[in-house]
């Protein structure tokens, strides 16, 4: 997956495993604070935004207009299942409604992260198409124009709270799945990897960051 923005972070999945998830995230000095127009401005950062909650459900919730999340995608990329296609617009994200928030039986991540300073990164933004597994936004979000210079960084390394089957999906959110924020939550597939342990060992209990 290539880096893609959720507001005043930048996230890029290196693996979503049957036991956890390594994932890198970026704060960014800018984020959006209008959804009508998507206008990107530039912030300062705080120490409270050195910390940022992840949260994860699998399955993914459905939309908050009461579809299911892959719903939206009609029949226009034979290369995907049928009920994952991108629809034939412009973008295949236009018009898609923001995941609702997930089921507490079906969270599977609920855990914050420190992030530490770091202004030597530059991260490059494009948009993947819906179905890649590596990741891929729920709905239409604004990308960064041009290389961006991070102001903080952290590679994670965390444990789902139960065993994934492989092949099933999970969605990622920053802002714990609300609606009403000015965000959007991404997409993975989880593969057949393991992260911490083969199938026979014992599942971990904790989790790293670093």
């Amino acid at each position: 997956m290539s880096w893609q923005n959720g507001s005043d972070i930048g996230v890029q999945i290196d693996v979503a495993a049957r036991d956890g998830i390594r994932l890198e995230i970026a704060r960014l000095p800018m984020r959006v604070v209008d959804e009508g127009d998507y206008r990107l401005v530039e912030v300062e950062a705080t120490e409270a935004s050195r910390w940022r909650w992840i949260q994860a459900a699998s399955p993914p919730p459905p939309r908050v207009d009461g579809c299911p999340w892959y719903g939206a995608f009609g029949p226009a990329d034979r290369t995907l299942p049928e009920w994952l296609q991108a629809p034939r617009a412009a973008s295949p994200y236009d018009g898609l409604a923001k995941l609702a928030r997930p089921s507490a039986e079906t969270i599977v991540l609920d855990q914050q992260v420190e992030l530490f300073d770091d202004r030597e990164r530059k991260l490059e933004f494009a948009r993947p198409a819906p179905g890649e597994p590596r990741g891929f936004p729920a709905n239409e979000y604004p990308l960064p124009v041009g290389p961006v210079e991070a102001t903080a960084y952290v590679q994670c390394q965390l444990a789902w709270r139960h065993p994934l089957q492989a092949g099933a999906w999970v969605a990622l959110s920053f802002d714990r799945f609300d609606p009403n924020a000015l965000s959007t939550a991404f997409l993975v597939k989880v593969s057949d990897a393991w992260l911490f342990r083969g199938p026979e060992a014992a599942f971990p209990k904790g989790a790293a960051a670093g």
